[in-house]
C-alpha cells in the first residue's frame, strides 16, 4: 500500500497562504509576537472543544519558535516556515496528511484573521 503525496507545489502553496495569514504587519517575515498571537488562539479554540482545558505553554512555544528560526534573527521567513514542513513531510513520509492537516489549518486561520 503506497502513501498518498503531495506535490512540493501544493505544500509551497498551503505554507504561503498560511504565512500570508500569520504576517499581519506585511513584512515577509513572522514576527515573535504574529507567531505567539495565533498560537495563543489556536490553544483558546482548542480548549474550547476539549473537555480538559489546557494552559498555554509559553517555554513549548519558544522552543517551536527558535527551531523555525534557524537562522536566529528573532523571525521566521517564509523560507525557514517552508523548509521545516518540507523536511518535517519528508522525513514522516506523510505528505498527503500534511495537506489534510494544512487545509484544516487554512480554514482555521481564515475564522481567526484578527
Amino acid at each position: 500500500m503506497s502513501v498518498p503525496q503531495v506535490s512540493l507545489a501544493e505544500l509551497t502553496e498551503l505554507i504561503n497562504f498560511m504565512f500570508d495569514q500569520v504576517d499581519k504587519d506585511k513584512s515577509n517575515f513572522l514576527e515573535k509576537n504574529e507567531c505567539h498571537e495565533v498560537a495563543v488562539a489556536l490553544q483558546q479554540s482548542l480548549n474550547e472543544k476539549s473537555a480538559e482545558a489546557k494552559p498555554f505553554n509559553e517555554e513549548a512555544f519558544e522552543k517551536a519558535f527558535t527551531t523555525l528560526d534557524k537562522s536566529g534573527d528573532g523571525k521566521i521567513s517564509r523560507e525557514e516556515l517552508l523548509g521545516f514542513f518540507v523536511q518535517v513531510a519528508r522525513t514522516r513520509g506523510v505528505l498527503q496528511e500534511w495537506a489534510a492537516t494544512f487545509k484544516c489549518y487554512k480554514l482555521i486561520l481564515k475564522s481567526l484573521v484578527i
